[in-house]
């Protein structure tokens, strides 16, 4: 048999691996070309499944008509017997100023309704008066109800909007007494603002069922049709004035809520922020007390000889214990600082460089005048380093929101606790904004520092239109209870 008739040798060539293909003559050469061609061509048509995008579309967009299938099938239980919607968030308006006393109101309103009710119906049918007293009763009680539960004032308002051209019938105009013209418009405009669309839809079909009903059950002339597409036409104008109403109403609360969200975040965030500055500046306070804890008993037994064994096991143990917290402090100060790795590798500044401070802010064109009270002497370092940023956040502050003012600058040394004051006068050049009525990030900083030592921190206007920060700092890490004035 020949080779061309023999099917395997055909298969095996086509299944020859692709170093094999590669070392023959001249394949190497061809395969830019080959190559080439192929994307020239494009890939191979094929049926590939959907995207995972287009799949979640899709779904997305099947969720949602079946969504909106099921609520509008749940609608007409919902009108009957469920329950009443939620309240409207609080807005505004010109109007605002009556929200308390709407129910009273409307009560007052509905007693008003009774009575001109009795009277049209007396005039109308000379009914006795008991008879109207109760009609009259059922056309004005949905107005008083609408208050707290407009949805069962809406329900009681169609059974009696339905029932009343049969029982009052009217012979010229609408079927029904004006008062519950009235009364109806208010009721469909107030179940149309607290509602949501598939319950408005129903609200809007089951009330043009009832306008259509009444014309139908008196008689309908054919001078009335004009009268029924008025009357629907009205009615639609109020369902859909009343739902957007709602729907601005409630869209401005969740954009308040937003923003105020937003706002927290924010300042959560800053807190947070600050609260990691803080620590990193500890760091280097904290980090170079336990090194000096890890020298000296390093060197203990080499500057103390005649030290018992069990002693020098004990300050090697010791050692040890503040060399490892040293490394675990490393890795803390590295998540810490995360992407701002470098931020910072000068000495942690104290009371000292306080002039230095001063004299740099005069040079800024700030003229600071500094008080300094009590014996000065060498503090705790996190207290001249919290005491140091506190003063320097308040006249980088002056700086920015009182240009042109002069600010003072008093520090007061106590037996227990260290005072600070830093107060500007009103500025000489008027500002173009205001000052922010929320505290910002250098103020919760301040605060931070002071309330890590145990100490308290107040800022805010005084009442000459300057601004005064006033800090009390314990030097021994309690709070004795004395706060700035």
């Amino acid at each position: 048999m020949s080779t061309t008739d023999d099917p395997e040798p055909a298969r095996r060539r086509r299944r020859r691996p692709l170093g094999a293909l590669l070392r023959a003559p001249g394949r190497l050469k061809a395969l830019p070309g080959i190559l080439l061609g192929a994307a020239r061509r494009g890939p191979a048509p094929s049926k590939r499944a959907p995207s995972w995008r287009q799949a979640a579309r899709e779904a997305s967009d099947v969720r949602s008509l079946q969504d909106a299938l099921a609520r509008l099938a749940s609608a007409p239980a919902e009108l009957v017997v469920g329950p009443e919607p939620p309240p409207l968030p609080p807005g505004g308006g010109r109007l605002g100023w009556l929200r308390p006393y709407r129910t009273p109101v409307l009560w007052l309103a509905t007693a008003t309704m009774l009575w001109l009710t009795i009277q049209t119906l007396l005039g109308l049918g000379r009914r006795p008066y008991p008879i109207a007293l109760v009609l009259a009763a059922l056309i004005s009680l949905p107005l008083g109800l609408a208050a707290r539960t407009p949805l069962r004032a809406w329900r009681l308002q169609v059974l009696v909007a339905a029932a009343t051209p049969v029982l009052v019938p009217q012979h010229v105009g609408p079927p029904w007494p004006v008062t519950l013209v009235f009364v109806a418009l208010y009721v469909v405009y107030v179940v149309a603002v607290r509602l949501e669309l598939h319950l408005v839809v129903g609200v809007w079909l089951v009330s043009n069922a009832t306008v259509v009903w009444s014309y139908v059950a008196t008689g309908a002339r054919r001078d009335a049709v004009g009268e029924v597409y008025f009357t629907v036409i009205l009615v639609t104008v109020v369902v859909a004035y009343g739902y957007l109403i709602g729907t601005r109403r409630r869209l401005e609360h969740e954009l308040v809520e937003g923003r105020q969200r937003r706002e927290e975040e924010h300042a959560r965030s800053a807190l947070l922020e600050e609260r990691a500055r803080i620590a990193r500046e500890l760091h280097d306070i904290v980090a170079h007390h336990m090194s000096v804890i890890a020298v000296r008993t390093e060197t203990a037994p080499f500057r103390i000889p005649e030290l018992p064994e069990a002693a020098k096991d004990d300050l090697a143990e010791t050692s040890a214990i503040a060399r490892e917290a040293l490394t675990e402090m490393r890795r803390l100060l590295g998540v810490l600082r995360g992407a701002d790795a470098g931020a910072e590798h000068a000495p942690q500044p104290g009371m000292d460089q306080l002039g230095t401070l001063v004299a740099g802010v005069r040079g800024a064109g700030l003229a600071v005048d500094l008080q300094i009270t009590g014996a000065e002497r060498p503090l705790p370092s996190g207290v001249e380093l919290s005491a140091y940023r506190i003063i320097q956040e308040a006249l980088s502050n002056t700086l920015r929101h009182a240009p042109g003012a002069s600010a003072t600058v008093e520090v007061g040394y106590e037996r227990d606790r260290l005072r600070l004051r830093v107060r500007n006068d009103v500025p000489s050049v008027r500002r173009d904004r205001p000052r922010p009525s929320q505290p910002g990030q250098g103020i919760i900083g301040m605060r931070e520092r002071a309330a890590m030592l145990g100490g308290d921190l107040a800022a805010g206007t005084t009442p000459q239109g300057g601004y005064l920060v006033e800090a009390v700092l314990p030097l021994d890490g309690h709070h004795d209870g004395a706060e700035p004035t």
